[in-house]
């Protein structure tokens, strides 16, 4: 189940999410679907496809979302998280990550049908997106 924002506000939660910010930044499709996660709520510690090893330079821990792997973790989701989830994959344009039928997001509701708009206005270049479509 998606995490409200305001509880997603822990130091841990809030260092997680810039890291996995700072991973995907530069690449506007992996931006886009990293931030998509992150504002939903699946991209916590405890979800398999969040990913972490040790930094190389002794720094915090790297970050990293393995979208070619998400498919096999949606079987137990709710319908909507199952969609946002695959949106996200599709829309990071990662080899191998599973791709997502159109006519399936027609049954997002209106909360996070705002987020994958935003999102895939982000991965076009429009980075106001999420401020203008999706705000906190």
């Amino acid at each position: 189940m998606p995490v409200p924002p305001a509880a997603r506000e822990d130091g841990a939660t809030a260092d997680l999410d810039a890291r996995l910010r700072a991973w995907a930044q530069g690449i506007d499709a992996l931006e886009a679907a990293t931030e998509l996660l992150i504002r939903s709520g699946l991209a916590r510690p405890v979800h398999p496809w969040v990913c972490r090893a040790p930094s190389v330079d002794g720094g915090p821990d790297d970050a990293w979302i393995d979208f070619a792997a998400v498919s096999a973790y949606v079987g137990p989701m709710s319908p909507g998280e199952r969609r946002v989830l695959l949106f996200a994959a599709s829309l990071s344009d990662v080899d191998a990550a599973p791709s997502v039928r159109l006519g399936d997001l027609a049954r997002v509701r209106a909360p996070r049908l705002a987020l994958l708009l935003a999102a895939l206005a982000h991965a076009g270049g429009r980075r106001g997106a999420w401020e203008e479509r999706a705000p906190r």
